[in-house]
């Protein structure tokens, strides 16, 4: 169910609250129908809009939405406001009558014009949703202002969202807070759940798990079930508690009971790594599946992997095709990510390298990693695409400045052997020992190898690159150390004076080089020279690491 409908309803139940409560005295009193029904059958007002609300809710009397329609008119064509808006609920439901939005917006406003704040928070439901009406977010904030100030707690929820989201008003997170605390106060569940959300994010307050987890859990404790779903991901991660995988099932088992779709899909993922229960599949496909049925994307993804890899159900690549789509189609970047695996392996599809390159870059254009990995490598390796290295380290940089791992170990990569970016021993040895640092394989083999390339100062700019670098920031791209092997072609000079070498035989021979980077030069008596990669090594009385052209 649509938040913007759940709240709806929740001014509707505010207000029908009201309503018993604003019934005459000599109406409340009475448990006896057919006294009610000889009082609403004399004229009094009170009691005919009270007899509707008996016949709409069936208590004593099987329920008759028709007969409600009739008592709740005969009421409001005497012009009392509760009859008025409860004839305008039967309208904007269907109830006994065909849905009319038009006659429900006429009757709401008629009882809102008495100052009913019951109908004022319903006109601007109309307004705020196109109901009747042309939408009108403007409309919609008067409206609920007009109920907020009187103290309508739905309404005043309602009014903190439309400043949160800066529809009819300038977005002001403080102006939303105020609104949410009033709605809180007085008790309403909504109103807490929203307020645990501007402490959680610290909009229009300073962040503050502790105050997001004491408001959630009023809101939770009345069963609201975002709230019960929030209190899990709460205990999941440790936020404002210790961290509590079984107080996470526990709320998300709350949660999921009330058919709570992200609660359903949270509480399979639970199952399926065994956190705060014994890992079970089959009850991981059970909640997935429930999530997915409802359009969940999570719980669609997260189905589609367990058919992938054949966990609780048998390992099926159409069903999983099939629910990643459902998911990728909502724009779940995951699913699409996967998809574009899928494609490029043909796993329950032909193998399509266009395909897999369409979805990853769906997914790499969403911002998620995996997706700017996976594409970068089809540019790297020509599939699906003309073969690109300078769009490769594109997006292999936008994944890695998110600390991808696989990301960083492969720009590394290119910068060790001038793919696409200009050769640079020491950003690559820096790149391989942050993806060494975040579990990359490749980044761990490698990293040895790209030191043993450097120097003693440039390994040491090296490491202070990687150690001062953290995701989300820049990646380096320049070093002080490194000095670029010229890539041109020698001269015919230079080719004569690395001319073929025969040094002097015999005695002692007599040489001299000239080395930069471990590149070297060698300069025999003879005048013959010899171009060679010198080893890098450990030297005991310097206790450190350096260029020998003689050998270790």
């Amino acid at each position: 169910m649509a938040l913007g409908t759940i709240k709806h309803r929740l001014i509707l139940a505010v207000a029908l609250g009201l309503s018993l409560a604003l019934v005459a005295p000599s109406a409340r009193a009475e448990d006896n129908f057919t006294d009610v029904k000889a009082k609403a059958e004399t004229g009094d007002v009170n009691a005919q809009a009270y007899l509707g609300d008996i016949y709409r809710n069936g208590k004593g009397v099987p329920q008759d939405y028709a007969q409600a329609v009739s008592w709740y008119r005969k009421a409001a064509d005497q012009g009392n406001p509760w009859g008025q808006y409860d004839l305008a609920l039967m309208y904007d439901y269907g109830q006994g009558v065909p849905q009319d939005y038009a006659q429900a917006l006429a009757w709401y406003r008629k009882a809102a014009g008495q100052g009913h704040s019951g109908a004022q928070g319903m006109l601007g439901d109309m307004y705020k949703n196109g109901k009747g009406v042309p939408q009108d977010y403007a409309q919609a904030v008067s409206w609920y202002r007009n109920a907020a100030e009187q103290g309508h707690s739905g309404a005043q929820d309602m009014l903190g969202d439309m400043y949160k989201n800066g529809k009819g008003v300038p977005q002001d997170y403080a102006q939303a807070v105020s609104w949410y605390r009033k709605a809180a106060e007085q008790g309403n569940r909504w109103g807490q759940y929203d307020l645990a959300l501007m402490y959680s994010d610290g909009q229009g307050v300073q962040q503050d798990y502790a105050q997001a987890m004491a408001w959630c859990r009023k809101a939770a404790d009345q069963g609201h079930s975002d709230a019960q779903g929030m209190l899990g991901d709460m205990y999941k991660n440790g936020k404002g508690v210790p961290q509590d995988y079984a107080q996470a099932v526990a709320w998300y088992q709350k949660a999921a009971g009330q058919g709570h779709s992200g609660a359903q899909a949270m509480l399979g993922e639970m199952y399926k790594n065994g956190k705060g229960v014994p890992q079970d599949y089959t009850q991981a496909v059970s909640w997935c599946r429930k999530a997915a049925d409802q359009g969940n994307p999570w719980g669609q993804y997260d189905l589609a992997l367990m058919y992938d890899y054949g966990q609780g159900v048998p390992q099926d690549y159409a069903q999983a095709i099939a629910w990643y789509r459902k998911a990728a189609d909502q724009g779940h970047s995951d699913a699409e990510d996967m998809l574009g695996d899928m494609y490029k392996n043909g796993k329950g599809v032909p193998q399509d390298y266009a395909q897999a390159v369409a979805w990853y870059r769906k997914a790499a254009d969403q911002g998620n990693p995996w997706g700017q990995c996976d594409l970068a490598l089809m540019y790297s390796d020509g599939q699906g695409v003309q073969q690109d290295y300078a769009q490769a380290v594109r997006w292999f940089r936008k994944a890695a400045e998110q600390g991808h791992a696989d990301a960083l170990s492969e720009i590394g990569y290119m910068y060790r052997n001038g793919v696409g970016v200009a050769e640079n021993d020491v950003l690559a040895y820096a790149y391989s020992n942050i993806a060494a640092s975040r579990g990359s394989k490749n980044g761990t083999n490698n990293r040895p190898i790209y030191a043993g390339l450097l120097s003693p100062t440039q390994l040491t700019e090296g490491q202070k690159l990687s150690s001062s670098w953290q995701p989300g920031m820049p990646l380096p791209t320049k070093t002080t150390t490194w000095i670029v092997r010229s890539q041109k072609a020698p001269t015919k000079a230079q080719v004569a004076a690395e001319r073929p070498c025969q040094p002097p035989t015999g005695g002692t021979v007599r040489y001299s080089d000239r080395c930069t980077n471990g590149d070297c030069i060698r300069t025999f008596e003879n005048g013959c020279t010899k171009r060679f990669q010198a080893p890098y090594c450990y030297d005991s009385l310097s206790g450190g690491w350096t260029w020998k052209p003689d050998g270790c």
